[in-house]
Parts: C-alpha cells; sequence; structure tokens
C-alpha cells in the first residue's frame, strides 16, 4: 500500500442525508487547493469540479445509484479540479467506495 501521508485524501458521504458532502479532507489534498481542512467540510465536493463538469456530477451520481454502475470507481484517472481561488488543475486520482458501517457507503 502507499503510504497514504504523501497522497491527498478526501472522503465524500454518498448517504441520503449527507449526499456529495465532503466528510474528510487531509492538509495535503486542502493545501494543494488553497482551502482550510474546516471550509470543505460538509460541503457539496461540486466546489472542487469545474463549473461545466459540475453540472453534471450529480447526474453522474443519480445513474450510478440507479443502475449500480461507474465509469470512474477502481479506476487511476485524470480529472480536473477547481481551487479556492479558481484555478483549474488536473490532478490524478483514484475513487473507490468505502463501507461505513454507521452510515453505509461513502
Amino acid at each position: 500500500y502507499q503510504d497514504l501521508e504523501n497522497l491527498g485524501v478526501l472522503i465524500v458521504s454518498s448517504d441520503v442525508i449527507n449526499h456529495a458532502r465532503i466528510t474528510y479532507s487531509n492538509l495535503l489534498i486542502s493545501d494543494f487547493l488553497k482551502y482550510k481542512s474546516e471550509e470543505l467540510m460538509r460541503k457539496n465536493v461540486n466546489i472542487l469540479i469545474p463549473d461545466l463538469i459540475a453540472e453534471k456530477h450529480d447526474l453522474f451520481i443519480k445513474r450510478y445509484v440507479e443502475t449500480n454502475h461507474s465509469r470512474i470507481l477502481n479506476k487511476d484517472l485524470k480529472l480536473f479540479m477547481k481551487t479556492k481561488i479558481g484555478y483549474i488543475i488536473c490532478v490524478d486520482i483514484h475513487v473507490k467506495p468505502m463501507l461505513n458501517f454507521s452510515d453505509g457507503i461513502n
């Protein structure tokens, strides 16, 4: 396993109440995106996605919930993220579901 201290980690909830809300961000990803960790907490993940893509992001999630099929889960990808000041940057990410016994899948 890679050393998680050297990776930016962002956890986004998929439960009904906190759907698409950021539940955790480590210092590396927060600093990289020019946020304080507490600024990201409980915000919709779409604040980190360029507007053109964010408009469709909820539809991608809805399709996943309805079909249980995703094009991005468990894959290494290059995607765009938006920093706090609005810069768009290309990042390498790996999206994977996490089972949280108290809240379901994150």
